[in-house]
């Protein structure tokens, strides 16, 4: 599916980043942040944070645009925005009706994992000229209700790849959200050259996102890391970025003992 198909020898490496780069694009348009990834190659996991107060403080024409940069309009809608006085009492109320409804569904999982999952889908049959399921099933997900069990599951994910004795380490994981991390942590600490496996991957992927055309394509950052006790888990991940990335390393070293 995403990886090297051995029977004919080709490598579908390439669609790790298509995944990659449409989860952030979703996140970018969501109410939905993005804790942590990992891209195998036949599946992927994600940690996802449901922010509903941001989707409930955006304006109806903000909703209506975000809405409209993945799925084609209403015909109501789309003259309520060009000119509301035309409209009248009961048609402002079926626009204001529709707009809801697309604001609930901007910051629901299944409607965020549709987005991902038959893009990804489509971009698979026509690359290979065939029609069918790309995917075995629907996705499944499991809720996170405490901060012990967040810190957990993004650690499992972040390991996936050296879990399955993918990859090494954690520098050589790539696409995930650790060496997304990773990367960033230490161009801000102005070290990437010191580390030169991990730099050479995240360059690599540049590139290649930038040869799919998707290096235009705006995205969301991943959820940022707060540290304090007294942080709302709803702004910002309740941990220290260091404390994380020292955690998932060292559990990393010991998998691979």
């Amino acid at each position: 599916m995403c990886g090297e198909d051995f029977s004919t020898g080709a490598s579908y490496e390439h669609r790790k980043q298509w995944i990659v780069s449409r989860l952030k694009f979703l996140s970018y348009i969501y109410a939905i942040d993005i804790c942590a990834y990992a891209v195998m190659s036949n599946h992927y996991h994600v940690v996802l944070h449901v922010d509903k107060s941001r989707a409930q403080s955006w304006s109806r024409t903000e909703v209506v645009e975000r809405w409209m940069q993945l799925y084609e309009g209403d015909m109501l809608v789309s003259r309520w925005l060009k000119a509301p006085a035309t409209l009248d009492e009961a048609q402002r109320d079926a626009v204001y009706l529709k707009i809801e409804t697309w604001r609930e569904r901007l910051f629901d999982i299944g409607w965020f994992m549709r987005g991902v999952n038959e893009t990804i889908a489509r971009m698979a049959n026509a690359e290979e000229n065939c029609k069918g399921r790309f995917w075995e099933g629907r996705y499944k997900s499991q809720a996170l209700l405490d901060e012990a069990a967040l810190l957990s599951c993004m650690a499992y994910v972040d390991l996936n790849p050296v879990r399955a004795g993918v990859e090494e380490s954690l520098d050589t994981s790539d696409f995930t959200s650790i060496q997304q991390r990773l990367a960033e942590f230490a161009s801000k600490k102005r070290q990437l050259k010191k580390h030169p496996e991990l730099a050479e991957r995240t360059e690599k992927q540049i590139r290649l996102k930038a040869d799919l055309k998707l290096d235009k394509q705006p995205e969301a950052p991943l959820m940022v890391f707060d540290g304090s006790s007294h942080t709302d888990i709803h702004v910002a991940l309740p941990f220290t970025e260091q404390d994380y990335l020292r955690l998932v390393d060292e559990t990393g070293r010991v998998l691979r003992v």
